[in-house]
């Protein structure tokens, strides 16, 4: 399981300021079968305790074992925030 890339990130409204909910588009890529588009929803909270937690949602079910594809982006997901891709 590779992910491509992550598209379309987009901050979603919240009355909470240290909880950002965001939509987007994870490009999937495995042995064996084309590219997957699969609409995911994530969220960023800072913590007082654990710093800070990355929650993933997948919104359509992806052709593939949902463990190891949650692993992928949730991996792909923190490297784009240590980059700064989003905040």
């Amino acid at each position: 399981m590779k992910v491509t890339r992550i598209d379309n990130i987009e901050l979603r409204d919240s009355p909470v300021k240290y909880r950002r909910v965001y939509t987007a588009h994870a490009l999937l890529a495995h042995a064996g079968s084309d590219q997957e588009v699969v609409p995911i929803e994530f969220t960023v909270e800072d913590t007082a305790d654990r710093g800070t937690v990355l929650t993933l949602q997948f919104l359509e079910t992806p052709d593939y074992p949902l463990l190891p594809a949650q692993r992928a982006v949730r991996e792909h997901l923190q490297e784009l925030q240590t980059r700064g891709e989003f905040v």
